[in-house]
């Protein structure tokens, strides 16, 4: 088994040497004519990806037309950027869309929510080399960048910070307190002493306060949470792509008195009035938080010098006419119901935002040969 993994890996890297994945990326980086591959199916187009990686060395944005392709499209990803590049398996990163239908009156799943916010963070910080997400996750409107780099919190021994501070980061950037700590998105507190396990750590931490004042970081096991060796340092990640305070959640409430004062909407309003006047989250707030934290911003802004990756860009086109035609029956069903909600432009990209969007980037298509060839973008 061994000597077959090295030759698949002997083969995989002689990619280097293929003369049109060069023609390709020198043609992509200049970015004046719509790249098309075609004949990529199964896991060709991962290999396609990974090679086309080799020669561009910038981010890769993968747009799938299907959420339930991702998965199975960045674990494809992921093996072979990590036959040719070293720790590139762990440099390609999902970015699920929200499984929850935003006029439901429901919250997307914690696990989501986390996905989402640990790739932007890679992103921003450089720790990922190719995103693969679905139309529906790449159209999703987000903070800009600026603001999500808020959300992560960097801390080293010796830094000047308060038990009481970082207790309310961490309530805020969505992790929950569990006794003990199991899980990562988790935090535990006894004494003066904060267990907390944030994604992308090997293991939680165990962060010891004197005073004001970090006095040590150390590593803790999971199985019987005595404490290993000492860490400099480590960032706290956001649980979520968009932070909201208790101030945030007051201030949705006085807004939404403005927003929706029709008697029609009275009582969907005062069930959310509840909890938001008292700083408390209700299911759907983030469908709903917009009215306060403006979403300016798309995957896009958080990946500097990106080239996307269009698979099946007719695909891509048509799901996506259909997704958004079908979430603005949604909005009119639920608005007539005397639902509170904000229209899809104000949640996703339209159609025609998206194309000009994705037209300013430099850009790939991979068709398959099935597919007739026309223009997408």
């Amino acid at each position: 088994m061994e000597i077959l993994e090295k030759r698949i890996h002997k083969i995989l890297v002689r990619i280097s040497g293929i003369a049109d994945f060069r023609r390709i990326a020198s043609e992509a980086l200049r970015g004046e004519t719509d790249i098309i591959v075609s004949g990529l199916a199964g896991s060709a187009r991962a290999l396609f990806i990974a090679g086309l990686w080799q020669f561009l060395r910038r981010p890769l944005i993968v747009v799938t037309p299907q959420d339930r392709g991702v998965q199975a499209l960045a674990t494809d990803l992921a093996y072979f950027h990590g036959e040719l590049n070293a720790n590139g398996a762990e440099r390609v990163s999902p970015f699920p869309a929200w499984e929850t239908d935003p006029y439901a009156g429901l919250t997307p799943h914690a696990d989501i929510q986390q996905a989402r916010a640990t790739t932007l963070w890679r992103l921003r910080n450089k720790r990922v080399d190719i995103v693969v997400g679905s139309i529906r996750s790449l159209a999703s409107r987000l903070v800009v960048p600026s603001q999500f780099d808020t959300y992560g919190l960097h801390i080293a021994t010796g830094d000047d910070l308060s038990q009481d501070l970082l207790t309310e980061h961490l309530k805020n950037a969505g992790y929950l307190r569990q006794e003990p700590v199991g899980a990562p998105g988790e935090f535990s507190i006894r004494g003066g002493i904060v267990d907390v396990f944030s994604p992308l750590m090997r293991n939680p931490v165990r962060i010891e306060f004197f005073g004001d004042r970090v006095d040590s970081i150390r590593e803790f096991d999971l199985d019987d949470q005595r404490s290993r060796g000492p860490v400099q340092h480590i960032d706290i990640l956001p649980m979520q792509d968009v932070v909201i305070s208790r101030e945030m959640l007051r201030d949705w409430g006085a807004r939404a008195r403005e927003q929706w004062r029709a008697e029609a909407f009275e009582k969907d309003l005062n069930d959310k009035l509840v909890f938001a006047d008292n700083g408390e989250f209700f299911t759907g707030v983030p469908y709903l938080i917009s009215i306060v934290q403006p979403m300016e911003a798309t995957l896009f802004d958080y990946a500097e010098a990106a080239v996307l990756v269009l698979d099946e860009p007719e695909v891509l086109r048509e799901t996506y006419e259909k997704f958004f035609s079908a979430l603005e029956q949604r909005f009119q069903q639920t608005a007539n119901a005397g639902g509170v909600a904000l229209p899809p432009r104000e949640i996703f990209l339209s159609p025609e935002d998206f194309l000009v969007r994705a037209s300013a980037e430099r850009r790939v298509s991979s068709r398959n040969l099935a597919h007739p060839v026309r223009h997408f973008l």
